[in-house]
């Protein structure tokens, strides 16, 4: 089953005064095998979009704390990115990049969720 979020959380809305969050970061998940998810954009967006979207399910879904690192795992067939809170069996990578298509790059989830800030404050 796919749920569907918003990026920026309804509290956090609220603590800047509005209900309407950016649609931009519309987002769809699919949990996948092995605490893995996927996710898809409702709307196009770059790679930061996807790190936000995995950093709120991790929070809101899989209780994730913000020290653990979320890893990208590639795209599925139907153009979706994965994600894990494990890194893929290659293992991590070293990078400096936020890209989604490197497969074992990772974020900490506070790291990921400040993408989503960005989107509060315009940058």
């Amino acid at each position: 089953m796919k749920l569907p979020h918003l990026a920026v959380g309804l509290t956090l809305a609220l603590a800047v005064g509005s209900a309407t969050a950016n649609p931009r970061f519309q987002y769809d998940v699919e949990p996948a095998a092995n605490g893995a998810f996927d996710i898809t954009l409702a709307r196009s967006g770059g790679d930061t979009a996807y790190w936000c979207a995995a950093s709120e399910y991790a929070q809101g879904e899989l209780n994730a704390s913000t020290s653990d690192r979320i890893y990208t795992w590639g795209r599925t067939s139907n153009g979706a990115v994965r994600f894990a809170l494990t890194a893929p069996s290659a293992g991590p990578v070293q990078s400096l990049s936020v890209s989604i298509d490197t497969v074992g790059n990772s974020l900490s989830v506070v790291s990921a969720y400040q993408y989503c800030l960005d989107v509060l404050i315009g940058a």
